[in-house]
């Protein structure tokens, strides 16, 4: 038996960015030496964006092929899963 259903509508969600992000990352790591790394439930796409706009990954950074990559991928290139 189908239910008859209608669509009512859809909604998203935004962490909104502090304005000073992009300093505070360039500062942590010209000034602190701290090697910034983001782990992020998104889509790789958004997340790469996201690390961009944030400057935890530059322009430059962002072509080579280990700076962005899925769960799947990072398990394939340290083994598997860390078991303690």
């Amino acid at each position: 038996m189908k239910l008859p259903l209608t669509f009512i509508g859809a909604f998203g969600m935004k962490d909104p960015r502090r304005d000073n992000i992009k300093s505070c990352m360039k500062y942590a790591k010209e000034q602190g030496g701290i090697n910034i790394r983001m782990v992020s439930g998104d889509h790789i796409d958004t997340a790469k964006v996201m690390a961009l706009k944030t400057g935890i990954l530059s322009p430059e950074q962002a072509d080579h092929p280990n700076a962005v990559m899925t769960g799947e991928q990072f398990r394939n290139k340290v083994g598997g899963l860390i078991q303690y």
